[in-house]
């Protein structure tokens, strides 16, 4: 793509080049100074609502130009330009916030013979800080066909953050340390935002960067993008000057069928905060969930559909509302919109587990299994105020007489407020609170020796917040707890898409027992894939998609020819 336009006859000259304003450095050599300066016009954002003015840019070998970028952004909110034509611009040259520009504008003019200006390629894979800053504000055009790793941002900002590829955590595959944190920030060096050239939020409106038909999802491919390089708010983009195309290749999955000779599935499922206010239609908004009761009932909708749609016979839930066990309670809700063979474990004598806000669960068909004793869960040490308290119930299987125990967790998260000493991050891959995920983990490995033995094996479910080589998962995996989603998946699963990286926090922790009559595992990526704001803008319609911010987790059982106990 090459940008041209006649222009006027009217004479221009320049006091400086564009590269000499630009430098060979992250900042200009000329801040402060008045200047003049000549360029093509590749890019118009000049609109109030976009980026409030324009760039332009010189051909190469007009000036000395080595590690010197040609292109410049000139801030002129309202002025009226054409892409492709020649202008002269007299301002101030200044820098905001590590861009460097022409602000304030003095006096802008029409030029004759218009340059031709050539995109150049930009590929991820191969960007240095360097090579950046020497093309700031010049034409280029993403070369790779990159992935769309991140849509956090793109219904707020309209913007997209792109990789070479999808990026998975670095210590899902590395142990934690120096390396899996190097390998951290080399994969940010490739992170690169395509934006939309605007400075509008948005609320729920798709932003104008796509115009291909079809709802964005991580994993998506950018198929062409052109536009100028730019830097704002901390980051480099691409202001795009087309509409950028993509390729669709992670279409929304169809929900994974059961593994032959299934006798029974499992599900965990992380619900992104399901508060049900009071219980009966008030209480809203809610501390940490729905803002109002038609936000909450399109949040139960969608959970129950995607729910129902695994046909579980067991459901391991985390981010319930901790409002106890009543009927108004927000386990009780759910089970009800599940259908009338669905209960759920009550631990004796407690009203709630721990004092967290949010809480673990466990709801069954009462047709397919039956609880067996009573339910127990830990409530002293890390449990007693950081991780949530576990809960652990014994089940016996309709019409085979197996047993088996399941405990379902949600350890702490890995977000660093008040972390302190030990638990701070460490810059090893673990984010914050990793010694406190791992003393909760060694505390529950002792904790699961001291309860009734269940012949059929042991099942840990649940959120460990934790990717697999950390040090919370490796204390189960050495106490004998083998971790089934790389067994039945490997490296490249992933239920969680957080900072462009994904990986697992969900597991399905097994004994040796419960291992040899596990006969799948499988993630359905309703979820992590989908744009964040499906969760607060949610169509009227019912549909699985983006109905929490984790994928789901689906074990199924193999048949026994005999039972275990």
């Amino acid at each position: 793509m090459a940008l041209s336009l006649p222009a006027s006859s009217l004479a221009c000259s320049a006091s400086q080049s564009i590269p000499a304003i630009q430098g060979t450095y992250d900042r200009s050599p000329l801040v402060g100074q008045e200047v003049r300066v000549i360029g093509t016009v590749t890019g118009d954002f000049s609109a109030r609502d976009r980026l409030g003015g324009f760039f332009i840019e010189t051909p190469p070998g007009s000036a000395p130009e080595e590690n010197r970028s040609r292109g410049l952004f000139v801030y002129a909110p309202g002025h009226q330009v054409q892409v492709g034509e020649k202008v002269e611009v007299s301002g101030r040259v200044r820098e905001y916030h590590g861009l460097t520009e022409i602000s304030p504008l003095y006096r802008l003019k029409t030029c004759p013979s218009p340059a031709q200006i050539s995109p150049v390629p930009l590929d991820l894979a191969t960007l240095t800080p360097a090579w950046l800053e020497a093309h700031e504000g010049m034409l280029v055009q993403l070369s790779g066909q990159p992935t769309v790793v991140d849509l956090s941002d793109y219904q707020r900002y309209g913007s997209l953050l792109l990789a070479p590829g999808r990026q998975f955590a670095p210590t899902q595959s590395l142990a934690s340390g120096t390396a899996a944190y190097q390998h951290g920030e080399a994969q940010r060096r490739q992170q690169f935002l395509l934006d939309d050239g605007s400075q509008q939020t948005f609320a729920g409106q798709a932003p104008a960067i796509v115009e291909d038909k079809g709802q964005l999802r991580v994993g998506d491919r950018v198929l062409s993008a052109t536009g100028i390089l730019d830097y704002r708010f901390g980051h480099w983009r691409l202001q795009p000057v087309t509409a950028p195309h993509f390729s669709r290749d992670n279409p929304r999955p169809a929900p994974p069928g059961k593994a032959p000779g299934t006798r029974l599935r499992l599900v965990s499922f992380n619900l992104e905060n399901f508060f049900n206010g009071d219980g009966q239609g008030g209480g809203f908004p809610t501390a940490r969930g729905a803002d109002t009761e038609q936000a909450y009932q399109r949040q139960l909708a969608n959970l129950r559909t995607a729910i129902r749609s695994l046909s579980p016979d067991i459901l391991g839930a985390m981010e319930l509302e901790n409002d106890g066990f009543g009927e108004h309670s927000a386990i009780a809700d759910l089970a009800r919109a599940l259908g009338p063979q669905w209960a759920y474990v009550k631990p004796s004598g407690l009203r709630s587990l721990g004092t967290d806000m949010i809480t673990v669960g466990l709801l069954y068909r009462r047709d397919r299994v039956t609880p067996v004793g009573q339910a127990r869960t830990l409530l002293s040490g890390p449990f007693s105020e950081l991780s949530r308290p576990p809960l652990w119930q014994r089940f016996r299987v309709a019409g085979d007489g197996t047993s088996f125990a399941v405990v379902v967790n949600h350890l702490k998260s890995r977000l660093c407020r008040h972390a302190e000493g030990a638990n701070r991050d460490r810059h090893d891959g673990q984010g914050c609170w990793s010694a406190s995920r791992a003393q909760a983990a060694r505390y529950e490995v002792h904790w699961l020796k001291t309860l009734p033995t269940a012949k059929g094996g042991t099942l840990i479910l649940g959120d460990l917040n934790s990717y697999a080589r950390e040090s919370s998962i490796q204390a189960f995996v050495s106490a004998g707890y083998a971790d089934q989603v790389n067994r039945f998946i490997g490296p490249k699963a992933y239920s969680y898409v957080y900072d462009g990286r994904s990986g697992y926090l969900d597991y399905a922790l097994a004994n040796s027992r419960m291992a040899r009559q596990v006969g799948a595992v499988a993630e359905w990526h309703i979820d992590a894939d989908e744009d964040p704001v499906l969760v607060h803008h949610r169509p009227a319609s019912v549909q699985p998609w983006r109905a929490s911010d984790h994928d789901p987790l689906i074990v199924d059982l193999k048949r026994r020819a005999s039972p275990i106990d």
